[in-house]
Order: structure tokens, then sequence, then C-alpha cells
């Protein structure tokens, strides 16, 4: 769709989570990387939220919660998209202060 609109108006809200399947998440660290090549230049917001494989399927749960691998994930943002801005799912506010506190302690670590 990027290429067939041609506009640098269109962008991605980039959701690793949504990208994953029964099939193809214990890839989820090579899925993130390849996307980042395909259309890394054109992410402009993180949709983020964790994610646990249970009972068949890949259900979302609060940031640091799950089995994405964030430090993979703000690295490359890092590098490519060091102002980005985040929309974060499932963060209740009972979890909002560990979700918060999680994402920056992940990229401080970087």
């Amino acid at each position: 769709m990027l290429e067939a609109v041609g506009s640098n108006n269109l962008q991605i809200v980039f959701d690793p989570v949504n990208l994953l399947s029964v099939d193809n998440w214990q890839e989820a660290d090579q899925m993130i990387e390849e996307s980042f090549q395909l259309f890394g230049d054109r992410i402009a917001v993180l949709h983020a939220k964790d994610f646990l494989f249970e009972d068949g399927g890949v259900r979302s749960v609060p940031l640091g919660r799950g089995k994405l691998n964030y430090r993979l994930l703000l690295g490359l943002l890092r590098q490519r998209k060091p102002h980005i801005n985040a929309i974060m799912e499932d963060t209740q506010p009972a979890t909002i202060d560990a979700s918060r506190d999680y994402l920056n302690s992940v990229f401080a670590a970087l």
C-alpha cells in the first residue's frame, strides 16, 4: 500500500503484536527486524502492548508482562525514530505506572 499510494503522507502505526499469530509468534524478533527493513522509515507511532501465547492463541497483555522483545524494538526505534510517540494498549489505571516504568527502564538500558 505504501508503494501504491506513493506519498509520505501515508504513515504506519506499528503494532508488532497484531502481526503475530499462532503460526509465527515464536519468530517475533525476526518479524520486528523485517518490519524495520521494509517500512521502518514510515513508522509514525508505536502501538505498545505485550503478548503471551496461551490456549492456542496470542493474547495481548500489559507492557512488560509478556514475551515481546522490547529491548530489540526500542533499540531499532532509537536508531531509526528516536522521537516517536507511543500509544499504550491494555494499560489500566492499576498497570499504567508499571508499564511506563518498564518502557523507560528498557529505553534507559540501551
